[in-house]
């Protein structure tokens, strides 16, 4: 089971990371403002796919380049 630290925790010796810390402030971020506006506003598919491609491209990428170079993906 995960717990808050584990957000910004480096899992291979367990120290903070900034790295995941801003990631996930700005994950929450994008979120809020992205319900925030599905509250307010009707949800018009362009905006699902630009939320979605953010956050996955985030994703994908780490583990592109933890592959490219040999590096643990979940480490970040």
């Amino acid at each position: 089971m995960m717990r808050w630290g584990d957000l910004i925790r480096d899992p291979k010796d367990g120290t903070a990371s900034s790295t995941k810390l801003w990631t996930n402030i700005g994950f929450a971020v994008l979120s809020v403002a992205f319900l925030r506006h599905a509250w307010l506003h009707p949800l018009t598919f362009d905006l699902v796919m630009a939320y979605g491609a953010i956050v996955c491209a985030n994703n994908i990428g780490v583990k592109w380049i933890a592959g490219k170079y040999g590096h643990d993906a979940d480490a970040r």
